[in-house]
């Protein structure tokens, strides 16, 4: 993904008044909408979509060779309605969380992203809160999927 002109520019620049913002959605078979927040004072609409201004951190995966990459988000703690909310949703390790960034000036043009996790193992402490995020765990399925036995593949068998 190629980042705009607007972004490059207030990377090299030695001032800028561009603000990058992580945009995150968290969403589950529960939830009737995805929690969505932007780690901003303000909440910012992108595409059509309210993101509430929330103080979080979201740290991206490390490359470790033969290892499945994680990362990990922590929220403030500040609004115990979330803390209540994520504690109701059943299958925590269904959760999805979703990270985009966008400029603050033009929120509905991804810079990058969106990059999809399964959010797992969330801790909740008195001032934050804490997930890990991973990729699915494909290194670990089997190959090949399927066993050919005489019950799946008669046609080898006969």
């Amino acid at each position: 993904m190629t980042i705009s002109a607007t972004l490059t520019a207030a990377t090299n620049a030695q001032d800028t008044t561009e603000v990058l913002c992580h945009f995150v959605e968290i969403s589950h078979d529960d939830l009737v909408t995805p929690l969505r927040f932007v780690d901003n004072f303000d909440d910012v609409v992108r595409d059509g979509n309210t993101y509430t201004g929330y103080n979080f951190e979201v740290q991206f995966p490390d490359e470790i060779p033969d290892q499945v990459p994680f990362c990990q988000i922590k929220i403030d703690n500040i609004d115990r309605a979330m803390v209540t909310q994520i504690r109701t949703l059943s299958g925590l390790k269904r959760m999805t969380i979703t990270v985009s960034e966008a400029l603050y000036s033009s929120p509905d043009t991804t810079e990058r992203g969106p990059y999809e996790f399964e959010l797992y193992d969330v801790d909740y402490g008195a001032a934050e809160i804490i997930g890990r995020m991973s990729y699915e765990d494909f290194m670990n399925d089997r190959f090949p999927k399927d066993r050919q036995t005489a019950q799946n593949q008669p046609g080898l068998y006969g």
